[in-house]
């Protein structure tokens, strides 16, 4: 019993918590509202139809509608359905319109009443509004709560205003629909786009003038305010109204233009057929990739990538972006291609610090990147006395990106970088040092500009090819490193003799030595029998990295190797190490090491024959 009762009171809690859920509201919040109601007092008819209020006043009638704001400064009228209706000012910016309604017999009647909103006034509350001045006022939700009481009445006759001793003239052109001008709070003709008139104020003086623009109900912003030729400087976020004051003149020639509001324009790219199959070849990205890394404002600031759509793996993208905004691309060319154009469209490329980085400046128009990436090959050149040409061979998968660059000069070297060279060289005459350096190069959009990056050294062995100036002597050639580290390498090396190359393959890139060898005599095979490497025939050299020798002594060298004598300290060098020639033969101690190892195996094979059968004696 106790345990049903444990399980009636859970399923009790759990169906107060839904029914709390469902009638308890948890998005809106009474705060973030300001409902007001809307009380037009006084009013003759409030059209339901026509969603509008009249009011009439003297004979002469009035029409107030409702209007919201949406984005991009638009206005969308509200249908007014019932007297006190009510609307939420915090959810959009709501603004009541006055116009004035003439009908046609009362335009036909001489001695009828024409409305004129100069004559009347609306009340908000205990708030008045002066109409000749804006036929919409807003409704400001810090001012108004709860019921707005509205009326429209006939405007108190005021008193004598200020007398201004000048007549002015106006001229006024504006390149959107139409607007108004007031001098010293005086109307300038009608709305229009074109204004002509004159009114009163002061010509000469100290005293200046107040002028005020107002843009027709709808049309936008004010974009910029020139007064005989000076342009006025507008307040931040200036809307479709502005007051400002002029110094004195006998003639205003004013020019406005409205606030243009920008369209967002596409960049898009794709190299793949499946996302666009309309597409011809030409119209794709190939070899190369393209990736926008930000979008800026004009002021730099970031705006993110909110707007752009991209998959790298696809190559693939598309971005709407408003123009003068700075777009931040990483254009990327494979290996053996180049960007050569530092153009998108009719718009240039600034190439910036980072690798295939570029900055560009949005156009009005759409972009589409297409044929950007073109074929170049490797380059190699030689400055060298004794280097007439050079080539280069790179593994595949070496570099992903642009191009390489193998630059071939005269070496300058000290006197003991040449004495290790002579001694890796084991008595080959040297015939050339060269310098061997290799770049990669990414172009800016030229070839006149370029991203470099030098490599020292490769994953994988390039084949190099040198032509030389003049022909060796000898036939063999011998190619010497000297690498990073300092130790030197002698390379394996072809030689063609038609054509002057020397062909050899290397994955570093700093001095190189050239010597040619005489072939070996039987005669001189005969007196270097159960000699080793290559070494120098004497002497010592202090604190020398590489070096051999068959007496004498390196101070310093952690290695060392002897062909006869005692050469305690000294060091065998990389080049010897890398050309130890295989045992002579008939030497009997390489026949000793197989001789032992088939000894042992039989051993071995025997012990576990004989332990099988003393664990299974039927076998």
């Amino acid at each position: 019993m106790e345990k049903r009762a444990k399980i009636n009171l859970f399923f009790s809690i759990v169906a107060v918590m839904l029914l709390t859920f469902l009638f308890v509201p948890g998005q809106v919040r009474a705060e973030d509202q300001n409902v007001v109601q809307l009380d037009f007092t006084n009013c003759s008819e409030i059209d339901t139809d026509a969603g509008r209020v009249t009011y009439e006043i003297e004979g002469a009638k009035y029409r107030i509608s409702l209007y919201r704001e949406l984005d991009f400064e638009q206005m969308q009228r509200v249908a007014i359905t019932s007297n006190g209706m009510e609307i939420d000012l915090n959810a959009f910016s709501y603004y009541l319109e006055v116009a004035a309604v003439a009908d046609l017999e009362d335009l036909e009647n001489p001695d009828s009443v024409l409305p004129d909103l100069a004559a009347v006034q609306l009340y908000l509350g205990e708030t008045v509004f002066d109409l000749s001045a804006s036929p919409r006022i807003q409704l400001q939700t810090e001012q108004f709560s709860g019921t707005v009481h509205i009326d429209l009445k006939k405007k108190d006759v005021a008193p004598p205003g200020p007398s201004y001793p000048d007549e002015i003239a106006i001229s006024g052109t504006y390149d959107g629909f139409g607007m108004e001008i007031f001098l010293n709070g005086e109307r300038i003709g009608q709305e229009s786009a074109h204004i002509f008139g004159t009114g009163r104020g002061y010509a000469s003086g100290d005293i200046y003038n107040m002028l005020q623009i107002q843009l027709a109900f709808g049309d936008g912003a004010i974009g910029s305010v020139t007064v005989n030729g000076t342009a006025i400087s507008l307040p931040e976020n200036v809307s479709d109204t502005m007051t400002f004051v002029v110094a004195p003149a006998d003639r205003y020639d004013i020019v406005v233009t409205k606030k243009i509001v920008p369209v967002p324009r596409t960049i898009v790219w794709d190299s793949d057929k499946s996302g666009q199959p309309g597409w011809n070849d030409d119209e794709r990205v190939k070899n190369g990739t393209v990736e926008i890394l930000d979008v800026q404002d004009a002021d730099g600031n970031s705006l993110g990538l909110k707007d752009v759509r991209q998959d790298a793996d696809k190559n693939t993208g598309y971005a709407n972006i408003l123009p003068g905004s700075k777009v931040i691309f990483r254009l990327t060319p494979d290996y053996g291609y180049q960007l050569t154009s530092a153009r998108l469209g009719d718009t240039s490329l600034t190439a910036m610090e980072e690798k295939s980085v570029f900055e560009y400046i949005m156009p009005d128009a759409n972009v589409h990147i297409a044929g950007i990436f073109e074929k170049v090959e490797n380059q190699a050149k030689s400055s060298a006395a004794d280097v007439k040409a050079a080539a280069i061979l790179l593994a595949d998968g070496e570099i992903s990106s642009g191009s390489v660059v193998l630059s071939v000069k005269d070496a300058e070297l000290t006197d003991a970088q040449k004495a290790n060279f002579e001694k890796a060289a084991a008595g080959a005459q040297i015939i050339a040092y060269t310098d061997l350096s290799l770049e990669q190069i990414v172009y800016k959009g030229t070839p006149d500009a370029v991203w470099a990056d030098r490599l020292h050294t490769l994953q994988n062995k390039a084949t190099v090819k040198l032509q030389l100036a003049q022909q060796p002597s000898a036939g063999e050639i011998v190619v010497i490193h000297e690498k990073q580290d300092g130790f030197y390498e002698s390379l394996p090396a072809v030689y063609d003799a038609a054509t002057q190359t020397v062909t050899f393959q290397t994955t570093g890139f700093s001095n190189y030595a050239i010597a040619a060898k005489k072939a070996d005599t039987k005669d001189d095979q005969k007196g270097d029998a159960g000699k080793t490497d290559g070494a120098s025939s004497g002497g010592s050299e202090g604190g020398s990295k590489d070096s051999t020798s068959s007496g004498g002594s390196d101070n310093g060298s952690k290695d060392s190797a002897s062909s006869s004598g005692s050469g305690s300290g000294s060091r065998e060098t990389a080049a010897a190490a890398v050309s130890r020639t295989a045992p002579e033969t008939g030497d009997a101690t390489s026949l000793w090491w197989p001789l032992a190892c088939l000894g042992l195996s039989v051993l071995v094979l025997r012990t576990v024959r004989k332990r099988e059968r003393n664990t299974h004696p039927d076998m």
